[in-house]
């Protein structure tokens, strides 16, 4: 195998302990979704023994997994299929969408700001900055005007068109560039290499897992980010390249080619 390819296995497994029920959610909607949405155990298993996982560690994930309806399963025979749920089929449009778009979404340029009369929590989502009785959020992703009310607090709608650099830095701007700045250069080096469609394949499913993650944890932020969207512009055209250098040698893995749209993933 690619001593490339080796190197991102093993860094998977480097990571903390391994999430493989959120592994093999990327192999379902990277993967899976486009050939069908349909995938033999037998054929998930061969996938993951390839990146060095235990099978009793993945049908230990797939029985979570259907529990929680976000894959469901049939027999046909003796050989087990799976699908997506209704949990993961409600979750795998907007999930694709920021997953694989071109450009970074971006939320309205509004903040609700509160000030608080005690250092309490407020109901709702998480404020994207917090400190002591002040609290930020994201118009779009703010609590109800109610939940808001309960806590008595003081509050302003505003819409910043500059931010101070403390900002920036509690909202984790800095740390989610150099995150991406990682993955980027992580994987650039497989880019225009010759790959076997196992290791392409392999390569494909790390990259867009490692991504995923990270576009999915970090919030949608507003334009008035600059650098955070010409950081997370730059990455996403990167990535992008490296994905549809990828699709070719890793759909060549398998014994029929019948998947659609992945040629659409990471353009305008």
């Amino acid at each position: 195998m690619n001593k490339d390819v080796k190197k991102l296995i093993a860094d998977l497994h480097q990571t903390g302990r391994l999430r493989v029920w959120s592994l093999v959610m990327t192999i379902m909607g990277d993967v899976v979704a486009p050939r069908g949405g349909v995938i033999s155990m037998a054929d998930l298993l061969a996938i993951t023994e390839m990146l060095g996982i235990e099978n009793g560690a993945v049908r230990t994930a797939m029985s979570r997994l259907s529990k929680e309806g976000w894959v469901k399963g049939q027999r046909q025979g003796r050989v087990s299929f799976y699908e997506l749920g209704p949990k993961g089929l409600a979750d795998y449009a907007p999930a694709t969408q920021r997953i694989y778009a071109l450009e970074p979404p971006y939320a309205d340029s509004s903040w609700i700001i509160a000030i608080l009369p005690t250092a309490c929590d407020v109901a709702g989502p998480r404020p994207l900055l917090r400190r002591s009785t002040m609290a930020v959020w994201l118009a779009e992703n703010a609590p109800t005007e109610q939940a808001l009310a309960d806590t008595d607090a003081m509050v302003f709608r505003a819409g910043l068109k500059t931010l101070p650099d403390w900002v920036l830095s509690e909202a984790g701007v800095g740390t989610f560039i150099d995150e991406l700045n990682n993955i980027t250069n992580k994987y650039t080096r497989l880019e225009h290499v010759s790959l076997s469609p196992e290791e392409a394949l392999l390569t494909r499913i790390l990259l867009i897992h490692d991504w995923r993650r990270l576009a999915l944890r970090h919030p949608n932020l507003p334009v008035d980010f600059e650098p955070y969207f010409v950081a997370a512009g730059a990455a996403r055209a990167k990535i992008g390249s490296i994905y549809g250098s990828l699709i070719k040698p890793s759909e060549a893995y398998w014994p029929i080619q019948t998947a659609s749209g992945l040629e659409s993933r990471f353009q305008p």
